[in-house]
């Protein structure tokens, strides 16, 4: 890949992910059921620990070799 194409790639997964997040993230606030919302609770947070991870390589993508 190109760089601007793996960035892009990156851009894109970066909004997936936190369109999953904000998915469970209502899935948890919609359950009573405790079993059903640590499901919810873990996904979210697996979400926001790929978005995080993903805009850490898109920082580096920006970034001049040393």
């Amino acid at each position: 890949l190109a760089p601007e194409d793996y960035e892009e790639a990156l851009e894109g997964r970066v909004l997936d992910e936190t369109a999953d997040y904000k998915k469970y993230k209502s899935y948890y606030l919609m359950t009573q059921n405790p079993y059903l919302r640590d499901i919810f609770f873990n996904a979210m947070i697996d979400e926001s620990y790929h978005a995080q991870r993903e805009l850490y390589l898109l920082n580096m993508v920006g970034m001049p070799m040393i």
